[in-house]
């Protein structure tokens, strides 16, 4: 009984870890294609001036 309970503990735990993560993985990948796009936004306006 507690080590099924351990185990499930440790289940819900790996399951939040991995929740989070996923979260910070998506949050990171957006900022790079925001930099992405300003840099390119960027570049793209000093290469239309005069």
């Amino acid at each position: 009984m507690l080590t099924r309970g351990i185990a499930n503990s440790g289940v819900r735990g790996t399951g939040e870890l991995l929740s989070t993560v996923k979260f910070m993985v998506q949050t990171l990948a957006a900022a790079g294609e925001l930099q992405r796009e300003l840099t390119y936004d960027g570049l793209r306006a000093a290469a239309a001036r005069p």
